[in-house]
């Protein structure tokens, strides 16, 4: 979708309702990884998702709840307040050309309250129900095995193994010469 003219999306809107709206954060990521990984990895796996069903990708939020990253310079936070606000504008003005079932590709641990927040006024205020998958493994979904050899080997967490590992397999820029200095 954000590739798209107007016409293109309305021409796609006569025959699919769906759209992803992938959202993540900047914030550090250790000393190797890129600070828009979360953004990065939710837009990735949302254009692969796209490549294999054909469903639009809305532009990515590259912002998140991160203010306990504020410490790390170039960390971007926007208020609880302000995402949910944020959230319920873009899924409002989706809503309003046509799409019916908006999934969010959440790439970030701190979005998630408020994607729940948005989640329910957006239900109350128009009756429509919004989705969100957590883009990394979680302990009772999407990729839980792998969560179980992390823990098996010590590892897991943020900026850890699984979350370099998914960056580089997205093309993330990562800095592994530079991990200890």
């Amino acid at each position: 979708m954000y590739k798209l003219t107007w016409p293109e999306i309305e021409s796609y809107l006569k025959n699919c309702d769906i759209v992803i709206f992938p959202v993540g954060s900047n914030e550090q990521h250790g000393k190797h990884i890129a600070e828009d990984n979360d953004a990065f990895t939710s837009l990735q796996i949302a254009k692969k998702v796209a490549e294999r069903t054909g469903v639009l990708v809305a532009p990515a939020l590259p912002f998140g709840y991160s203010s306990h990253h504020m410490k790390f310079p170039g960390t971007i936070s926007l208020s609880f307040d302000t995402l949910v606000n944020v959230y319920k504008e873009v899924c409002k003005c989706l809503l309003h050309h046509g799409f019916k079932k908006i999934v969010i590709f959440n790439g970030h641990g701190g979005n998630t309250n408020a994607i729940t927040q948005a989640q329910r006024e957006i239900r109350e205020e128009t009756g429509c129900i919004i989705y969100s998958i957590m883009v990394f493994p979680t302990e009772k979904g999407f990729g839980s095995g792998s969560l179980k050899i992390l823990k098996q080997e010590g590892g897991g967490g943020h900026a850890c193994e699984m979350e370099t590992s998914v960056g580089l397999c997205l093309g993330q820029r990562i800095l592994l010469d530079k991990a200890e200095k």
